[in-house]
């Protein structure tokens, strides 16, 4: 059996949401310049859904776009 994984960086939504995506990881930037996790959570959880509603491209057109094809 073969483990694989693909990280993809992306501000379109619609990888993330339609690819259902296991685990999403939102990256905060502070003033000084370093980054961290603020969330990193599966694609399901209400809390992630937000962050990408309202940061990526088209977040919550592929929201919609989700629950018309899976019915989720």
């Amino acid at each position: 059996m073969q483990n694989r994984q693909l990280i993809f960086a992306s501000r379109n939504a619609n990888i993330v949401v339609n690819g259902s995506a296991e685990l999403v990881g939102h990256l905060d930037l502070k003033d000084s310049g370093d980054r961290r996790f603020v969330i990193t959570v599966a694609i399901d959880k209400l809390e992630v859904c937000k962050v990408i509603s309202s940061t990526m491209e088209g977040g919550e057109k592929a929201f919609k776009d989700r629950q018309d094809k899976f019915g989720y």
